[in-house]
């Protein structure tokens, strides 16, 4: 199941932190989904791409940054080839910006769901 990769590649342990059984629960609560943003079935590559860009801005299990910068950090991805993702995640993680919450599929594309019910 691609959440258990995703979670995995965050720090998590199946058999530990979670149950593979109960792998989309603790990937919903943290963070990498939730039911609006996928077709019930099948799992397309649409939602393979909106679940991997929404796990790229996800913190670590131990809270020190978040995926893409440790991917970054480790030298696994190039930073200058990840700038443009990295400056997205950055700017959406500034205090003083309004965070936007998952990602949400409409007509037109994914947007981010902000407190305020807006998507942008």
């Amino acid at each position: 199941m691609y959440c258990a990769f995703l979670l995995r590649a965050l720090g998590y342990e199946d058999g530990v932190d979670f149950l593979y059984a109960d792998t989309l629960d603790f990937a919903m609560l943290h963070g990498l989904f939730n039911l609006s943003m996928l077709d019930a079935a099948p799992f397309l590559r649409d939602d393979l791409a909106a679940v991997t860009y929404q796990a790229l801005g996800a913190d670590l299990k131990d809270g020190s940054t978040y995926l893409l910068a440790s991917l970054v950090e480790s030298g696994a991805i190039d930073a200058e080839a990840a700038r443009p993702i990295t400056e997205k995640i950055e700017a959406y993680r500034a205090p003083d910006r309004r965070q936007p919450g998952l990602l949400h599929r409409h007509r037109r594309g994914l947007y981010h769901e902000y407190g305020d019910g807006h998507c942008r």
